[in-house]
Formats: C-alpha cells, sequence, structure tokens
C-alpha cells in the first residue's frame, strides 16, 4: 500500500465534492495531474462553473511558472480551463485565470476553432469580448 501522495487524477472526486477535494489536496495530492486524456481538475471545475474549487486549485500550486502551465494546460482536444469556462459563460472565473496569468492564445494556432453548442468559437469570442 502506497504511503505517500497519490500521482492518480483528483479528476474522479472533484465532481461537486469540493470537501473531498480541499482534504486530497490538503493531505499532499498534486491537482496538476491529467487523466489519460489530458483533464485536469481545474478543467472540470473550470466547466462546471465551481469559483471557490478553482481558487482552491489554482492557490495548491505553490511554483508560479507550474501554476500558469497548469491555467494554460489543454486536455487532448486543445481545451483550455479558460476556453471551458467562458464558453459555459463563467465570467468570474474568466476574469480569475487572466489575473492569474491565462492567456488568450490558443495551444495549437493552427488547430481549427471548432464551434460550440452556443456557437461562439470554443467561447474565445464571448472572452474576448468581456475583456475588450
Amino acid at each position: 500500500m502506497a504511503t505517500g501522495p497519490s500521482r492518480r487524477s483528483l479528476g474522479g472526486p472533484i465532481h461537486g465534492h469540493v470537501r473531498v477535494v480541499k482534504t486530497l489536496v490538503g493531505l499532499g495530492a498534486d491537482a496538476t495531474i491529467a487523466s489519460g486524456r489530458g483533464t485536469t481538475p481545474l478543467l472540470v471545475a473550470c466547466e462546471q462553473g465551481m469559483f471557490e474549487m478553482v481558487t482552491d486549485l489554482v492557490g495548491s500550486v505553490s511554483s508560479e511558472a507550474t501554476r500558469v502551465r497548469y491555467i494554460d494546460g489543454a486536455n487532448s482536444l486543445m481545451v483550455t480551463p479558460l476556453c471551458k469556462a467562458a464558453s459555459f459563460g463563467f465570467t468570474e472565473i474568466v476574469d480569475y485565470l487572466l489575473e492569474r496569468g491565462a492567456t488568450l492564445a490558443r495551444p495549437r494556432p493552427h488547430e481549427r476553432l471548432r464551434p460550440t453548442a452556443g456557437g461562439e468559437l470554443d467561447g474565445m469570442g464571448s472572452c474576448v469580448g468581456m475583456k475588450g
């Protein structure tokens, strides 16, 4: 049985369980670990509009360089936490991520922008509009 922090993603417990995630991170779980598809707990929290969890997860990363990479980390579909928050209209999360170094640039500029259900281009149109 392992005694140190797990190297598994917190993606499973994050779905609505703020206290569980806080406890795991407090015990040393690494919030930056992604699932096999590149999904991080931060991406899930941004998708679900969980502002408190977003702030806890970002705050749990001590290194500034790692924090910026975490905030801009994209999943296998090249979707970032900022894209998720913007596409669902979570402006408080968008502002928070931008204040902490999130960039508006897509991870791979040559990737085609795919429309979301709301008609925006991965939410970035509304994100740019909010910040303009």
